[in-house]
């Protein structure tokens, strides 16, 4: 009966016993008829268990190997057992990169395919080709010039600017990978929003800030939109233990003029000592959405120390004088935790 076997290390082991003095050896041969060449060496033929090695066997071919076993005493008592086999090809595999993304007219749709591999390892190298086709009309893609995209597109990588829509347009890419006699493809999508969507820029704020002060963040925001920008502050914080209560609040609490300013302003007190927060801006107009964050540190109040005042000479502890003059302060030994 023939076996059928993806292209892999064969490893055939023969059910006759080692024992009682007897000899192996392995023969084989083709579908084509031409003699399998095997080596005690390499493939073990004079043992049970016979190896070849992958990159001897070719796909799309069937095999036969027999096993002979006699006593060594009497070579006349033998026996001997056939096994056929087909090796088949594997599928190559696709690994597709840079599909499934929103993007704008003024930045490149890159599809990556040149990570795809043949399981086989056959010479020769894997040919790539690529179509395109506009989802919601079902019609052919187009350049940001308008130039329609050729029917095929071909290489393991595809660098385009396509036009865009609002909403979005989406397009739908298939790419097929053959070698020989093999093939396969793979599918994915991407939008194409017209224009550039905006990008928003928080200013930096210049180290830890003290928990008593209000933190107040500045944006600014490059668009090539005539129309309003939608604003919206979002925080998180990096324990949950500095947790803040209420950003966005339904009454305001903490943001002095609510999140869906260009700025952001924190009242007093609004963040914990000690804590880190990762704000984040994002900013929406007619060609899509853009986001940018900040991580800002609060300052913990300084341990260790401990205030000393001096007082005039002569005055005494339980004098009054030296009520109306002066004397010194001194703050010694503190530790800034930041």
């Amino acid at each position: 009966m023939e076996e059928e076997r993806e292209k892999e290390d064969l490893v055939r082991e023969g059910l006759a016993s080692q024992g009682g003095g007897m000899q192996f050896w392995w023969t084989g041969a083709s579908s084509s008829g031409a003699t399998f060449m095997l080596d005690d060496a390499t493939n073990k033929a004079d043992t049970l268990t016979l190896n070849i090695p992958k990159a001897d066997l070719q796909v799309d071919k069937t095999y036969t190997f027999q096993l002979r076993a006699a006593l060594i005493s009497n070579p006349q008592i033998a026996a001997a057992a056939t096994v056929t086999f087909y090796v088949k090809s594997q599928p190559l595999e696709l690994v597709l990169r840079g599909g499934e993304v929103v993007t704008g007219e003024g930045s490149p749709i890159v599809l990556d395919a040149g990570g795809s591999v043949d399981p086989d390892g056959e010479t020769g190298d894997i040919q790539f080709s690529w179509n395109c086709l506009e989802k919601l009309r079902g019609s052919e893609c187009h350049y940001v010039n308008g130039t329609r995209l050729p029917a095929r597109l071909h290489g393991p990588v595809v660098s385009l600017f396509l036009s865009g829509g609002f909403p979005p347009l989406e397009y739908t890419f298939v790419v097929v990978a053959s070698k020989g006699s093999r093939s396969s493809f793979l599918s994915t999508s991407v939008r194409v929003q017209m224009g550039r969507p905006p990008v928003p820029l928080i200013t930096p704020v210049p180290g830890p800030i003290a928990p008593g002060e209000k933190l107040r963040l500045r944006s600014e925001v490059m668009t090539a939109a005539d129309g309003a920008l939608m604003y919206e502050w979002s925080a998180v914080a990096e324990r949950s233990t500095y947790a803040l209560a209420l950003l966005p609040g339904p009454d305001g609490t903490l943001a002095c003029a609510g999140t869906q300013q260009q700025n952001l302003v924190l009242r007093e007190h609004a963040l914990v000592p000690g804590g880190t927060y990762t704000f984040q801006l994002a900013v929406r107009d007619i060609y899509g959405e853009g986001s940018v964050q900040l991580t800002v540190q609060v300052n913990e109040p300084p341990t260790g120390g401990w205030v000393q005042v001096t007082l005039p000479s002569p005055c005494t502890a339980t004098g009054c004088s030296c009520l109306l003059g002066s004397f010194t302060l001194r703050v010694l030994l503190f530790t800034p935790m930041l």
